[in-house]
């Protein structure tokens, strides 16, 4: 069976070989490794691929549907040009596949949601971003809401996040990068994990405004100051902000504790994460982020912002600590007591691994296979 998605994530054709971000395409493997081949309607990227960008491998193919990024007018008018364009396209790729996959948010979503009303094959979307509303998101994002959680939309939607609406074709699903063998090979990191000196606080995402870096530098600045211990913070990963984080850093005389490590492979972030004793997280919004539980992987727990899943994940505070966005004096006194209380910190982080036990790639897998096959009445491959 051959399976369309949708997204706006971009790609990249590099001497006949496609490319996305790693990260993007080890989520969409969760759908397309069910099908015997994947086309992906994207953005072909003229720029040269990031650091992250990796290999599809074979029986995926792309159809380019670039779209103007950003939210100044001119942007939203050439939107609004391309829409009947690539909404054409997306509707011709359709033609040859068995059944659609539509990604949101961003205005791909939108033009995928309109372009299956003019077909009646099997369709899904994953809202991969915080489904409960947020006065300041983007108006794509409400936008696709409403479309995706209409019963009228003809097909499962899964959504990282606890839904409680009435909706029956939307499905709460948590999300994951962690395998089976990952599982196994961190065993004895994790169950070993103790506070070290100095205590290794840890960063790994896209560094941009909503992720908050800043709050996370002054807060380990006075946590820093006021706990009369050693620490250090390692980053790991890039972002338009990094240039004026590095800049933050030195101006709060951080220069000899924090540590900037740009992007890094899979097998290397696991490395810093076994090394590590707290993740730190301070994001305004997120859906259902893999970073808290690669870090409970490794026995490490978190310190969190009071959002979207971030409360279920860990566990009201059973495996990490809470703190609400952009408060950096809450931050702070969040890293001083997890730091400092040993017992504290043991009890977290076994308790973060035990939950993260049955919440694997291959886990989710089955939990996806389940609710499309379901839903669809076919039955889909089951990936070796």
């Amino acid at each position: 069976m051959r399976l369309l998605a949708t997204t706006h994530v971009p790609h990249w054709v590099i001497n006949g070989t496609l490319m996305s971000s790693g990260y993007f395409i080890r989520d969409l493997r969760i759908f397309g490794d069910l099908f015997d081949e994947v086309c992906i309607c994207a953005p072909k990227s003229k720029e040269l691929p990031p650091d992250d960008a990796v290999s599809y491998g074979d029986g995926y193919t792309l159809v380019d549907c670039s779209v103007a990024r950003g939210a100044d007018l001119r942007s939203r008018l050439r939107r609004s040009w391309a829409m009947p364009i690539i909404i054409a396209r997306i509707m011709r790729a359709m033609r040859g596949c068995d059944a659609i996959h539509i990604r949101g948010p961003e205005f791909m979503g939108i033009f995928g949601a309109i372009a299956v009303l003019f077909t009646n094959k099997p369709r899904c979307a994953k809202f991969a971003n915080q489904w409960t509303p947020r006065s300041d998101e983007p108006l794509a994002n409400k936008i696709q809401r409403w479309l995706f959680s209409r019963p009228g939309f003809g097909g499962p939607v899964t959504v990282n996040a606890i839904w409680g609406g009435n909706r029956r074709h939307i499905y709460s699903v948590f999300n994951s990068s962690i395998t089976r063998s990952q599982l196994e090979k961190t065993r004895e990191i994790a169950q070993s994990k103790r506070l070290g000196n100095p205590t290794r606080f840890l960063y790994v995402g896209r560094i941009d405004s909503n992720k908050n870096l800043d709050v996370i530098l002054r807060a380990f600045a006075k946590a820093r100051a006021e706990a009369g211990k050693e620490m250090r913070l390692d980053i790991v990963g890039n972002g338009p902000d990094l240039p004026a984080i590095k800049v933050l850093a030195d101006d709060l005389g951080l220069s000899g504790s924090s540590f900037f490590h740009g992007h890094k492979s899979p097998n290397a972030v696991c490395k810093i994460y076994a090394g590590s004793h707290i993740l730190l997280l301070a994001s305004s919004a997120e859906g259902w982020p893999k970073t808290p539980m690669e870090a409970m992987c490794h026995g490490v727990p978190s310190i969190c912002s009071n959002v979207s899943t971030l409360p279920m994940i860990l566990g009201n505070e059973e495996r990490g600590l809470l703190v609400e966005p952009r408060d950096v004096q809450g931050l702070a006194s969040a890293m001083k007591r997890l730091a400092t209380n040993n017992e504290l910190y043991v009890r977290m982080s076994r308790a973060g691994r035990k939950w993260v036990e049955n919440k694997t790639r291959e886990d989710l897998m089955i939990q996806i296979k389940s609710i499309l096959e379901g839903a669809w009445g076919i039955e889909l491959r089951t990936p070796i």
